[in-house]
Parts: structure tokens; sequence; C-alpha cells
């Protein structure tokens, strides 16, 4: 009954939200609201940003070290960093797309966030006190970025092909098949075809969302 209720708090939450301004609250109360710079050139680094994207949201390298230690990564630092970085230039990518304004999207982040600020309020902390927890502030954060990663995959990477369309890609790759036919080598073939699909979407998404990265401040992590 509980999680009834909570569920039902959470729908008539997202419907508020959806009538002041569906495509952008749930994402300003994530990441806070942003203004975007008009050249790389004009991008200003605050003292603790690793990386600053041109739409003006700002990678903190406490938001870094904060979820490192949570993953307890055994990865470098800046490898790690690379990583989260190529998922926020994806998400911001899908963003442009609207695909975390959807009803679904946003109820399956606001559930998300109501189990994971729930032992926090068990403690008798505040809803504000809890999300502001950095622990909870970027693990949402990066729900919220990696959710939008999977669904841009899914819609552009990872999508249906047929086997006339798999067959096209086999006849004009054969070198990589070793003359080995085509339904022998079709699991490969959809492997190649989606990194394929993979390279000129991270070619698109490079082009299109800018950043700069504090060089100085990454070979100090």
């Amino acid at each position: 009954m509980k999680k009834i209720i909570t569920l039902l708090c959470i729908c008539l939450s997202l419907t508020a939200f959806a009538q002041s301004n569906p495509k952008a609250i749930v994402r300003q109360q994530t990441f806070g609201v942003y203004t975007s710079f008009e050249s790389q050139e004009a991008i200003k680094f605050d003292t603790s940003d690793l990386v600053v994207f041109m739409n003006g949201y700002r990678l903190t390298k406490d938001e870094l070290l904060t979820l490192y230690a949570l993953d307890s990564a055994v990865m470098a630092k800046a490898t790690y960093l690379d990583k989260y970085v190529t998922s926020y230039k994806r998400a911001f990518e899908a963003m442009e797309q609207g695909l975390d304004t959807t009803t679904k999207f946003q109820l399956d982040y606001l559930t998300h966030k109501q189990e994971l600020i729930t032992p926090y309020l068990n403690e008798g902390k505040t809803r504000a006190e809890a999300e502001a927890l950095p622990s909870v502030k970027y693990s949402l954060r990066r729900y919220y970025v990696q959710q939008l990663e999977k669904l841009l995959l899914k819609r552009e990477v990872y999508v249906f092909q047929s086997d006339d369309v798999l067959r096209d890609y086999y006849n004009d790759h054969l070198s990589l098949y070793q003359g080995q036919s085509f339904e022998i080598s079709k699991t490969k073939v959809i492997f190649d075809s989606q990194k394929e699909k993979e390279k000129s979407l991270n070619t698109r998404i490079d082009e299109h969302v800018q950043l700069r990265k504090n060089d100085s401040l990454i070979k100090s992590l």
C-alpha cells in the first residue's frame, strides 16, 4: 500500500511538472539551469570545473570523484572521466531529440529518485536535505545520463535490420568475412554494422556537442 501511495504521489507530481514545463522541469531539477556559450573561447573555468560544455553544463571534480568512489573504480580517473564525458555527450544529444520528455522516462526517473532518497527520509532527513547529498545528487545525474544514453543507442545503433539490409552490408564488406557465407557470418555482420552506426553517431555528436576540458585540473586528479 505504501509503495502504491508513493507511486501515486510521483504520478501527481509528474502531472504538475508537465503542466508547468513538460520539456525542462525534471531536467532542470537534476542538472540545474545553465546558459549556453556562443563559442568555445567564451568558456571560462571555475575552480573545480573539469569539463564545461557549450550548452553551459559544468562537470566538476566533486561530481567525478564522488561517483568514482561510489563505483569503487579500478581504472585511472582520467579514463573514468573520458567514459563519463562520452555518456554526457550522448545524453545531451538525446535531450536534443526530446528523449527525456516522455511520460515514461520521467516516471521511471522519478520512481528511481524516490527509491534512492527513501532511506534518508526514513532517517529523518527532509527531502531537500536528502536530494542535496552529493552521493544522491550525482547518482541521480548519472542515472539520468545513462538512461538517456541507452535510449539513444537503442534508437540509432541497436535497431532492427532486416536480412536484406544485413546482406547489403555483408556484400559491401566481404573482406571482413574471409570467404564465409552470410549465414555463417550473420552474427558478426550485425555486430560490425552496429559498430559502424555507433562510430557514425559518435562523429555526429562530436561535431554537435562541443566542450572544453580543464587539462591542468585533470592532470592533478
